[in-house]
């Protein structure tokens, strides 16, 4: 059986996102059946070509999804390098798009200032 989802058609735009990515990471992914419950996970290598993230392999993951013809979802987690510690505030955006379209989103705001123990703040240590 076959997986409903092509690998090959999936990416993650990052635009938007105002400091440079590593240009590879890996994806944790995670499917799950129609009740939630976790089927499987694996991590997969991505790589950057502007501002676009797409699976170095896309064929491995598509193997791995097919043996999970019951899969009803998936998630996500990137590792995408390092944050800045330049003193600002810096700002993370991403679509995921399957075929053209826009599944998910999110966004995030990283503070250039932490609170230390001694309730003072700095430039975050990353």
């Amino acid at each position: 059986m076959k997986a409903t989802i092509s690998a090959a058609d999936l990416y993650i735009e990052t635009a938007g996102t105002d400091f440079a990515l590593a240009t590879t990471g890996n994806a944790a992914l995670t499917i799950s059946d129609s009740n939630g419950a976790i089927l499987a996970s694996s991590s997969f290598p991505w790589v950057r070509s502007g501002t676009k993230l797409t699976f170095q392999n896309p064929a491995a993951i598509q193997s791995w999804l097919n043996q999970y013809p019951s899969a009803a979802g998936i998630g996500a987690k990137l590792s995408y390098g390092s944050i800045p510690a330049d003193g600002n505030d810096h700002f993370m955006s991403t679509v995921v798009v399957y075929q053209g379209v826009q599944q998910a989103s999110t966004s995030a705001t990283f503070s250039a200032e932490c609170m230390t123990p001694y309730r003072t703040r700095e430039i975050c240590q990353r």
